[in-house]
């Protein structure tokens, strides 16, 4: 029950999509979907989540293409190869059974948030070139973040030395190298 309220109340601030427990660290199977947000059958969308334990898919059709994008990858899209419906079987918090035919979006994002609890990301369904340069892009705009935090810090601590004793502020260590990271 708290890793479902955890999930919940993540969901709420992180407002997209669908969201896997392994992204806010429970090594649990349970997902939770917005089904007006994946534009689900009318039934669910009264509902502003859907949660879903222990889902197991089964997907059909010919693989088609999906823009997608996640939180654990943030400011990353890429398209990926992904089935245009599934049929979805999972518990829901009533310990009631459900299974549920999806397709389209709804399809793309169930198989996604699966994929997390699987240990896999969006990325991981590219080509290994593909993937290579969409590693390379992330690591070019972490390294973008980190010299405008440091920036931001640098005149935070500017501005506390002209307007008050810098001594009350923490000082900045200077960020990690990527072999310190690992």
């Amino acid at each position: 029950q708290q890793v479902i309220k955890d999930l919940r109340d993540t969901f709420r601030v992180k407002d997209g999509f669908g969201l896997a427990a392994p992204q806010i660290g429970s090594n649990v199977r349970i997902i939770t979907v917005n089904p007006s947000a994946i534009e689900m059958d009318v039934d669910y969308r009264i509902a502003e989540q859907l949660i879903m334990i222990n889902p197991e898919i089964e997907c059909s059709g010919e693989h088609v293409l999906s823009k997608e994008a996640c939180f654990s990858l943030p400011g990353l899209t890429e398209t990926v190869k992904r089935y245009p419906q599934c049929t979805v079987t999972f518990i829901r918090e009533n310990k009631e059974i459900e299974t549920i035919h999806l397709s389209g979006l709804a399809a793309f994002c169930v198989q996604h948030e699966v994929d997390h609890l699987d240990g896999k990301l969006f990325i991981d369904r590219l080509s290994r070139f593909k993937k290579s340069l969409v590693v390379k892009k992330q690591r070019k705009l972490h390294k973008r973040r980190e010299a405008a935090r440091l920036q931001v810090q640098r005149e935070f601590e500017d501005d506390a030395r002209l307007y008050g004793n810098s001594s009350d502020f923490p000082r900045i260590s200077k960020p990690r190298s990527a072999k310190e990271q690992k």
